[in-house]
C-alpha cells in the first residue's frame, strides 16, 4: 500500500471517529450529567442511612477545632468572617467566576461541536477531511466542529446572566440547546463580521480615493487662484468656495497658508506702492473656511478674514471690527494665550468707525501685553498705523498722562 494511500485510510478513520463522538455527544451529555446528579444524591443518603460513630465524631471535632489565638499570635489568626466576607466579596467583584460552571465546560463543548456539525450539512453536504493534493489536507466538517466549539463557549460569555443547568430536565435540554445555538452560528458570526469589515475596508478605500480626487482639483483651483501671472482667468468665488467646503482638513489647512502667505505678500505690495491692490482675494477663501468650520472652532479664520477686510482697496472696517470680535471671543473661550494683534487691529478700526475714545484706549492698553504689537503702540508708524498717529495727536491733551505712563512716542 502506498504511502499516499495510507494517509487518505487514517484521514478517513479519524474523520469517522469525530463525526460517531459528534453524533452521540448529546446522548453522552445528558448521561454525564445525569451521572453526576446520582452520585451526588447517594453521598447524601448514605450520610443520612450510617450515621457516624458519636466518639469517632467526638475525636474529630476535636482534632479539627482551633485552638484560640494566644498573645503571641498578633494577626496570623485571620477572623474567619473577615476571610469568607473577603471570599463573598471576590465572587461578587467577579474574580475567576466563569457565566457557568466548570464540570459544564465539556457539556458545552459537545453542544457545540454538535451545533457546528449541524452547520456544516445546512446544504445536505458533508465534507470528509480529505487530500485535495500533495502537500494540501482539505479539513472538512473538522473546520465547523471547531468553530461550533468556538461558538458554544462564547455565547456563554456573552449572553448576561449566570446561566446553569438546574435538576430538571427542561432547564438542561434549554442549556443544551444554547449551546447548539452558538455551536450552529459560530461560524456564521465570524463569516460574518469578516464579510461586513472587508466591505467596511472597501468603502473606506473607495471614500479615500474619492477624497484624493476632490482634493486634487481643490488645491488645482487654490493654486491657479492665487496665482501672480496676469494672463491667468480669475476662478469664480462660488466655485472657489464649493471645492474649500468638500476638501479634507489637509487641504482646508492648505488653504489657509496659502491665503495668508498671499495677503501679507499683497500688503507689502501696497505699503510699498508696488502694483494694485490684491488683497480681496483672500477674502472668500477665508468665507469658506469658516463656514466649514461649524462648531466656531478656529479663531484665526476670522481673525485673517478681518484682517483681509481692513486692508483691502474697498476697506470694510465695520464688518472687520465685527469679525476681530468673533475671533477674540473664540480665543478666550478655547484658553489660547497671544494674539493681541487682534486688540490692536481692532482698535484701528474702532478709530475709523469713530467709537468712544475709552474704547479704544481700552484695546490699546491690551495691545501693549504683547512684545511686538506693544512696539507698536509705543512707536506707531505713519505707514503701518497712519490712522492711530492721527488719533493720537487728535487727543494728545486728553490722553497726555497715558501717553507718558506708557512710554508712547508720536512722530511728528
Amino acid at each position: 500500500m502506498s504511502s499516499s494511500k495510507l494517509g487518505d485510510w487514517k484521514i478517513t478513520v479519524v474523520s469517522i471517529a469525530i463525526l460517531v463522538m459528534i453524533l452521540v455527544s448529546p446522548v453522552i451529555a445528558v448521561t454525564m450529567d445525569n451521572i453526576g446528579d446520582t452520585e451526588v444524591k447517594s453521598d447524601a443518603q448514605a450520610k443520612v442511612n450510617h450515621p457516624q460513630d458519636p466518639l469517632a465524631e467526638t475525636i474529630n471535632l476535636e482534632r479539627h477545632t482551633p485552638k484560640p489565638p494566644s498573645k503571641d499570635d498578633g494577626n496570623r489568626h485571620q477572623n474567619p468572617k473577615e476571610k469568607n466576607g473577603k471570599d463573598d466579596q471576590d465572587e461578587k467583584n467577579g474574580a475567576n467566576v466563569l457565566p457557568f460552571q466548570k464540570k459544564h465546560l465539556w457539556l458545552i463543548c459537545l453542544s457545540g461541536m454538535f451545533g457546528g456539525l449541524l452547520y456544516g450539512i445546512r446544504d445536505k453536504k458533508l465534507v470528509i477531511p480529505h487530500r485535495k493534493s500533495k502537500n494540501i489536507y482539505e479539513p472538512g466538517v473538522v473546520t465547523d466542529v471547531l468553530f461550533g466549539v468556538a461558538g458554544g463557549v462564547v455565547i456563554f460569555l456573552i449572553l448576561p446572566g449566570n446561566i446553569t443547568p438546574e435538576k430538571d430536565t427542561i432547564s438542561l435540554l434549554k442549556f443544551i440547546g444554547v449551546a447548539l445555538i452558538g455551536g450552529y452560528g459560530g461560524r456564521a458570526l465570524v463569516e460574518k463580521v469578516l464579510t461586513q469589515q472587508i466591505k467596511d475596508l472597501q468603502d473606506s478605500v473607495d471614500d479615500l480615493k474619492a477624497q484624493n480626487k476632490e482634493d486634487a482639483a481643490g488645491m488645482a483651483l487654490i493654486n491657479k487662484h492665487f496665482d501672480d501671472d496676469p494672463d491667468t482667468p480669475a476662478v469664480p468665488h462660488d466655485t472657489l468656495k464649493a471645492a474649500i467646503a468638500k476638501a479634507s482638513h489637509s487641504l482646508q489647512v492648505y488653504a489657509f497658508d496659502q491665503a495668508r502667505t498671499f495677503r501679507r505678500k499683497a500688503l507689502r505690495n501696497v505699503r510699498k506702492k508696488h502694483g494694485p491692490n490684491h488683497i480681496d482675494r483672500v477674502v472668500p477663501v477665508f468665507l469658506a473656511l469658516i463656514d466649514c468650520d461649524e462648531k466656531n472652532v478656529y479663531h484665526r479664520n476670522h481673525g485673517q478674514l478681518a484682517f483681509a477686510l481692513k486692508d483691502q482697496e474697498a476697506a470694510d472696517w465695520a464688518k472687520a471690527k465685527e469679525e476681530l470680535t468673533i475671533a477674540m471671543e473664540i480665543r478666550d473661550r478655547n484658553k489660547v494665550g497671544g494674539f493681541y494683534v487682534y486688540e490692536f487691529n481692532r482698535a484701528l478700526c474702532r478709530i475709523k468707525t469713530v467709537d468712544k475714545l475709552e474704547e479704544i484706549k481700552k484695546d490699546l492698553e491690551v495691545a501693549l501685553s504683547g512684545p511686538k504689537t506693544s512696539d507698536w503702540v509705543k512707536k506707531p508708524s505713519q505707514v503701518c498705523a497712519p490712522d492711530l498717529v492721527e488719533w493720537l495727536k487728535t487727543n494728545r491733551e486728553r490722553l497726555k498722562d497715558w501717553i507718558k505712563e506708557r512710554g508712547i512716542q508720536i512722530p511728528e
